[in-house]
């Protein structure tokens, strides 16, 4: 299950948003909070074992996992989600 939007910085650190928050969120937060813009990082989603996936896996993981039904995107936006 998809818990989360998050933006995988470095392999070591990932900005999360606590739900419903979108990727442009955590982006305007970690700006608030001196980042620099743009965020370089790969934006995709955390599941409920604590893992981060990119859009396209998530796409896959939540339709799977009965989230989201068929949507015209390969990739998952939390739009999709909530």
């Amino acid at each position: 299950m998809i818990t989360n939007a998050a933006i995988k910085i470095t392999d070591d650190i990932i900005a999360i948003g606590i739900k419903p928050a979108r990727h442009c969120d955590i982006i305007f937060a970690l700006a608030k909070s001196g980042c620099k813009i743009p965020v370089d990082g790969e934006q995709g989603f955390m599941t409920d074992k604590g893992e981060f996936i990119d859009r396209v896996l998530a796409k896959a993981h939540a339709q799977g996992s009965g989230q989201v039904k068929e949507t015209e995107f390969r990739q998952l936006y939390s739009e999709d989600l909530w």
